[in-house]
């Protein structure tokens, strides 16, 4: 059993459901703190080869970084350091960082309660334009440049549900068409051009978006429509 260690981390940023830690690599604590974060959330981040000395492993490698200053490290606890989320990051030659993992309990993504939290931090931090494939399973994403440039005042980092203009609707669907069933399709260009492309992509987009009367009418003579002689509609 390994004990956290208080004196290994650093609160960076508070959500409602706990805070964001950071692992401090100057600490002679962090690799067991590391190894309790593996311990309490069964992945391999501080899964470490050699017992009691903290060597060795996959956890070893992270170590390694963490101590150089080539990774950072944060993970979301709460209650009584119970941990939930696990990031790190690598540092880039500009200074900025480049997410590798973000990580729920047994290296599933985290569950959908703490997207909130987790887009918070990436916007906190200075991350460059590298969408994480563990962002995108959580139904994050960085909005497009086009987008940040003409407002703003948005945050590059968002979920999904936030997307709400045709434009971005329609970016995502060219990038991420695994995440429409995730969108409120209320627009009727983004409700047309779903159905337009409706053979490739999943079904629960057309089912569960809403249709007008033409749109359902469209649908179902579509489905209708016989096989002319050479086999072509």
């Amino acid at each position: 059993w390994i004990a956290h260690s208080q004196e290994a981390v650093q609160g960076r940023l508070r959500g409602p459901l706990g805070t964001f830690v950071e692992f401090l690599g100057e600490s002679p604590k962090a690799r067991q703190e590391m190894a309790y974060e593996s311990q309490m959330w069964g992945h391999c981040v501080g899964r470490l080869a050699g017992g009691r000395t903290f060597l060795g492993g996959v956890g070893g490698c992270c170590g390694e970084g963490l101590e150089s200053g080539r990774m950072r490290l944060f993970s979301y606890r709460t209650g009584a350091a119970q941990p939930r989320i696990t990031v790190n990051a690598f540092v880039q030659k500009d200074g900025k960082l480049k997410i590798e993992q973000i990580k729920g309990k047994q290296n599933r993504p985290p569950i959908a309660r703490y997207v909130p939290d987790v887009v918070t931090l990436l916007n906190h931090l200075p991350l460059n334009d590298e969408v994480p494939e563990d962002a995108v399973a959580m139904g994050i994403v960085r909005r497009p440049p086009d987008v940040l440039q003409a407002h703003p005042e948005l945050t590059p980092w968002c979920s999904v549900q936030e997307l709400q203009t045709d434009n971005e609707q329609l970016w995502l669907m060219q990038q991420y068409p695994s995440l429409l069933p995730q969108l409120n399709l209320q627009s009727p260009l983004m409700q047309w051009m779903v159905a337009a492309r409706k053979d490739s992509l999943d079904s629960e987009v057309i089912d569960r978006m809403p249709k007008s009367a033409a749109l359902k009418h469209t649908l179902q003579m579509a489905k209708k429509r016989p096989l002319r002689a050479g086999g072509r509609v």
